[in-house]
C-alpha cells in the first residue's frame, strides 16, 4: 500500500518530464517513488524522492508545443532541484510536469453514500465532459441515458438491487419482470462501454453510491450485484481498472449523516425513517443494514481488491486537512492530468482564458471565484454541509464517543486484510491512518474481536442510544410514524395523483420559463406515439394543421386578446377558438370506446384574469371538475426566472433588443409579474369554485431527486405503471433513444447578456420576489415531505420550495404584485421605497 503523505502528486510508477538545459532536449526519466517531501536549502527548491531500488530506462519524448515547462535536473538518485529559467522564449515555472505511466483507464466510483459521492460525481462528469478542462479531451463520462450524474444509480444499480432483493419473495412471473429489467439495464450500460472502449481513445469514468449494495448483510445477495456491476466492463478491466473509495471521519459522523438523509425527507431511504429521532432511527432495526451498508467503506474496499482491482481509497478528511479540493485529487492523482506541484493546479486549467467566464446569474451566486478563473471555480464544490440538530441526537460527549470507539473496533477487523494490499493507494490519510494505527494499540483487546459482525456493532450502539425498555418504546414510536406517513403521502417514486377514477384532465397552465415549453413537448410525445403509454391520452390541439407544442396557446391567446391589440394577431377570435376547442374536447372526451384522458396546457394561461380563465374553461365537457388536474410549475433561484423572462423578450422583440436587464426592469413597460407569479397562480385555481386539484412542481427539488420531467408528467401526472427504482414508465424502461428524445434540449441555459446591475442589487431583487411568494403562505400547510397535499393542493418534490418557504422569517415583508414591482424599481434606481 502506498500512502500519500504530500500532494506533490507523484506515485509510485512516474514519468516525470526532464529538460536537459546542455541538450535542448526533454525526455522522461522511469522512477520508482517511495517517499516524497518538498524542502528548501539555499532559497531553491528541492523535490526530494526516495526512488528505492528500481529504475528504468530514459527515452526521448516529443516536444511539450508551448505547454509550461519545469527545469528538472537529478542529483544522483535522492533530490530533484526545481530552478526558474527560460529556453527559446519559453517560460520554465516553479513546479514539475509528469504523467504516470498508464494506459486506458476506466475510474470507477462506488461511494458509499454520504461521503461527498454526488460531489465527487458532479466534478468528474465535468472534468471528463467539458472541453478544455483536461490536457488531451480523452475523456468520457458513461451516461447511456440523459446527461445525470446519478443516472448510474437510478438506471443500473436501483434495477439491479430490486432484482437481487427481490427475486426471492414475488411470483414467478414478478421475478421474471424483475430480472428482465436487470439484464435490459445490464446490456445498455455494457453496450456503450463496449462502444466507447473499442471505438474510440477514451478513458471512461462512471459510478455512484448505490454501489454500496455490494456490501448488503445478505452476503450472497451483494457479491450477485457486484458480478452483475463488474460484467458491464470489457474483458481486460482488472489491468484497466481503478475504483475510487471514500472514507469518512469521525466515523460517528458518517453515521449520524445518514440518520439526517434519512430522517429529513421521505423520498430518501425509501421514505421509511422520515422525522425520527436519532434514537428512534437507532432502535429501528430496519435501519441496521441501511446503516451498516452506507458506511462499511473498509468492507467495499476489500471486495474489490478480492476481485484483482485496484482501489484509491480517499480520505475526505485529509484532503481538506491538505487543503485540496476534491477536482485536484481526481484530476491530478486519479486522471493523471499533468499538474503543477506547487500549486497543485491541473495544467489544463492553469491555460484555459478567463473568456470562459460568464454572466451567469445562477452559476456565479455564491460561487467561489477568488482565483480569477471560472472553469476552476466552477469545479471547487464543496460537498453539502447541513448543520446536525444535536437536540435529536440527544446523546452527550460520553456516549458519542463510545460509538466512535465501537464503530473504529469494527473498520479494524479489516486492517489486516486491506493495509499492506499492493493494489491499495490510501489518498490523503489523516484520520484513516490514525485510526488504523489505534488498532495495533488495541490489538490484545478482547473487545476489538467483538465488534466482527455487523449485528454486534448495532446491539451495540443501541445500547448506548437508549436503553432496552427506550428501544423498545422507540421501536413502537417509529412502527406507529410509519403507519401515519404510508396514509398520508405513501412511499417514493408511488405515484401520488393516480386516485382519480374513470377519465382524466390535466391542464397545464405555466408560468413562463418554468419548464413549461419542455412540459408541453413531452406531452405531446408521449401522446403522439401509443407504444409509450398503456392507457390511452390525447393531446389537445384545434384541428386546423399539425398539432405542436404550442397548438393549445391558440386558446388563451385568442381569449386575452379578444379586444384587439397593437401587434398581436390571434389565429382565431375568442368565439370561433372557444367553439373550435369545445367541439374538439367533446369529440375526445365522449368517445366512451376508447376512454380518452386528455392534456392541455400552455403558459399563456398566466396572464389571463380570473374573468379570462372563466372562458377557457367553458370549453370543458359537462362536470369535468372532478376529472381535473391542474398543474403549476415552481423554478427556483426566483430570480434566475426573471432574468430568464428578460433574455426572451430582449431577444425575440425588437423594441426591447438594446435593454440591458436593468434597463428592462425600468421600463415603463414592464409593470406586472404575471410571467413568473406562480403563486398566485396557486391561488387563483384553488379559489374557484369548481373545486379542482391543483399540483405544483419544485422543479429543483425533481432535478435534486436526479427525476426528469417526462417521469413526472408519465408517472406523477398520467399515472403511469412506473418502475419503482428508476420512475421510468414500464413502457420506456431501458430505451436510452426515447429517454434521450424525451430529455434533451432540457438543460440550464447559461445567462449571459448586460445585466447592468451589482451583487447586491440581484441580492436585494432575489429577496423581493421571494418575499411576494411569503405573502401566499396561507395556502400552505406544513410540508410534509414529497407528495404533500394540503386540501387540494399537492406539491411534489419539494425539498426547495419548502427551503424557501422557511425563510420568510428572514425576508423583508411581503407587498403586493403592483409595490414587488415598484421595488424592483427603486432597488435599481438606489432609491428609498415609500411605503
Amino acid at each position: 500500500m502506498k500512502i500519500r503523505r504530500l500532494p506533490i502528486f507523484l506515485s509510485a510508477a512516474t514519468f516525470v518530464y526532464i529538460f536537459d538545459s546542455c541538450c535542448g532536449g526533454v525526455h522522461a526519466q522511469h522512477v520508482h517513488v517511495e517517499e516524497q517531501k518538498v524542502i528548501e536549502e539555499n532559497n531553491a527548491k528541492l523535490l526530494s524522492l526516495d526512488l528505492g531500488d528500481e529504475r528504468g530506462d530514459s527515452y526521448a519524448l516529443p516536444s511539450l508545443r508551448g505547454r509550461r515547462r519545469r527545469n528538472l535536473s537529478i542529483e544522483g538518485t535522492v533530490t530533484a532541484t526545481i530552478t526558474n529559467s527560460t529556453s527559446n522564449d519559453e517560460t520554465i515555472a516553479d513546479g514539475i510536469d509528469f504523467k504516470e505511466s498508464v494506459g486506458r483507464q476506466i475510474i470507477l466510483l462506488a461511494g458509499p453514500h454520504k461521503t461527498a459521492s454526488t460531489t465527487m460525481q458532479v466534478i468528474a462528469s465535468k472534468l471528463a465532459n467539458t472541453k478544455g478542462y483536461t490536457q488531451n479531451g480523452n475523456w468520457k463520462w458513461i451516461d447511456p441515458f440523459s446527461p445525470n450524474i446519478k443516472n448510474f444509480s437510478l438506471r443500473l444499480m436501483r434495477p439491479l438491487t430490486a432484482y437481487h432483493t427481490r427475486k426471492q419473495q414475488t411470483t414467478v412471473e414478478k421475478q421474471t419482470s424483475y430480472r428482465k429489467h436487470a439484464v435490459d439495464a445490464i446490456n445498455v450500460y455494457k453496450n456503450r462501454i463496449e462502444k466507447e472502449w473499442n471505438s474510440s481513445n477514451h478513458n471512461l469514468i462512471l459510478g455512484g453510491e448505490k454501489v454500496d449494495m455490494i456490501v448488503d448483510d445478505d452476503v450472497t445477495m451483494g457479491d450477485d450485484i457486484l458480478d452483475d456491476v463488474l460484467s458491464i466492463l470489457p474483458d481486460n478491466y482488472k489491468d484497466v481498472t481503478t475504483v475510487l473509495i471514500n472514507y469518512r471521519a469521525p466515523r460517528l459522523d458518517h453515521l449520524i449523516s445518514v440518520w439526517k438523509q434519512c430522517s429529513m425527507q421521505v423520498q430518501n431511504c425509501d421514505g421509511r425513517f422520515t422525522h425520527l429521532t436519532f434514537a428512534e432511527f437507532m432502535g429501528d432495526p430496519d435501519a441496521a443494514p441501511l446503516v451498516m451498508r452506507h458506511i462499511d467503506s473498509l468492507q467495499m474496499t476489500k471486495k474489490f481488491l478480492d476481485r484483482g482491482l485496484k482501489v484509491s481509497l480517499l480520505d475526505i478528511g485529509g484532503l481538506a486537512n491538505d487543503e485540496k479540493h476534491m477536482y485536484q485529487y481526481l484530476a491530478c492523482e486519479i486522471m493523471k492530468e499533468p499538474c503543477n506541484a506547487e500549486s497543485g493546479l491541473p495544467l489544463a486549467m492553469i491555460d484555459l482564458s478567463n473568456d470562459n467566464k460568464g454572466t451567469d446569474t445562477e452559476a456565479n451566486s455564491g460561487g467561489d471565484s477568488g482565483d480569477g478563473d471560472y472553469a476552476i471555480s466552477s469545479l471547487k464544490i464543496r460537498a453539502n454541509e447541513n448543520k446536525t440538530d444535536w437536540s435529536k441526537v440527544n446523546l452527550d460527549h460520553t456516549k458519542l464517543n463510545a460509538m466512535e470507539q465501537i464503530l473504529k473496533r469494527y473498520d479494524c477487523n479489516f486492517r489486516d486484510n486491506i493495509l499492506n494490499h499492493e493494489k491499495l493507494t490510501v489518498a490523503h490519510s489523516h484520520l484513516f491512518e490514525t485510526n488504523m494505527d489505534e488498532c495495533i494499540s488495541t490489538a490484545s483487546s478482547s473487545e476489538t474481536r467483538q465488534y466482527f459482525d455487523r449485528e454486534a456493532v448495532m446491539k451495540s450502539l443501541r445500547q448506548i442510544v437508549c436503553g432496552k425498555d427506550e428501544c423498545e418504546e422507540a421501536h413502537a414510536a417509529v412502527t406507529w410514524k410509519k403507519e401515519k406517513l404510508a396514509q398520508k403521502s405513501g412511499i417514493r417514486y408511488v405515484p401520488k395523483l393516480t386516485s382519480k377514477s374513470g377519465q382524466q384532465i390535466v391542464l397545464m397552465v405555466g408560468p413562463h420559463k418554468a419548464g413549461s415549453t419542455s412540459m408541453q413537448t413531452i406531452a405531446l410525445k408521449l401522446t403522439s406515439n401509443p407504444a409509450l403509454l398503456s392507457k390511452k391520452w390525447n393531446w389537445i390541439a384545434p384541428p386546423i394543421g399539425p398539432k405542436s407544442a404550442k397548438s393549445f396557446a391558440v386558446l388563451p391567446v385568442a381569449i386575452r386578446f379578444a379586444g384587439g391589440h397593437k401587434g398581436v394577431h390571434p389565429v382565431m377570435s375568442s368565439k370561433e377558438a372557444i367553439q373550435v376547442f369545445s367541439a374538439e374536447i367533446a369529440k375526445q372526451w365522449h368517445d366512451s370506446s376508447s376512454n380518452t384522458n386528455l392534456i392541455m396546457g400552455s403558459e399563456e394561461i398566466d396572464s389571463l384574469n380570473d374573468a379570462q380563465i372563466g372562458e377557457l374553461l367553458s370549453v370543458m365537457p359537462p362536470d369535468y371538475e372532478s376529472a381535473m388536474t391542474v398543474v403549476v410549475t415552481y423554478r427556483s433561484p426566483r430570480l434566475a426566472q426573471l432574468v430568464s423572462i428578460w433574455k426572451q423578450i430582449t431577444q425575440t422583440r425588437e423594441a426591447f433588443h438594446s435593454l440591458s436587464f436593468k434597463d428592462f426592469i425600468l421600463d415603463n413597460r414592464f409593470n406586472n409579474i404575471h410571467a413568473m407569479d406562480t403563486m398566485r397562480l396557486v391561488k387563483t385555481f384553488l379559489d374557484r369554485k369548481e373545486g379542482f386539484d391543483v399540483v405544483l412542481i419544485d422543479l429543483a427539488g425533481m432535478k435534486e431527486k436526479g427525476l426528469h420531467m417526462y417521469q413526472v408528467i408519465a408517472c406523477d401526472l398520467m399515472g403511469e405503471p412506473c418502475d419503482s427504482n428508476t420512475m421510468d414508465p414500464d413502457k420506456i424502461a431501458n430505451k436510452p433513444r426515447i429517454i434521450e428524445d424525451l430529455t434533451k434540449n432540457q438543460g440550464k441555459r447559461s445567462i449571459e447578456g448586460d445585466v447592468g446591475a451589482t451583487a447586491e442589487q440581484l441580492r436585494e431583487i432575489s429577496d423581493v420576489l421571494m418575499a411576494y411568494d411569503c405573502g401566499f403562505q396561507d395556502l400552505l400547510l406544513k410540508m410534509n415531505g414529497n407528495g404533500n397535499k394540503s386540501g387540494r393542493l399537492t406539491v411534489l418534490y419539494d425539498d426547495i420550495f419548502t427551503q424557501n418557504m422557511n425563510r420568510c422569517s428572514d425576508l423583508p415583508e411581503p407587498l403586493d404584485a403592483d409595490a414587488t414591482v415598484a421595488k424592483l424599481k427603486a432597488i435599481l434606481l438606489d432609491l428609498p421605497v415609500v411605503s
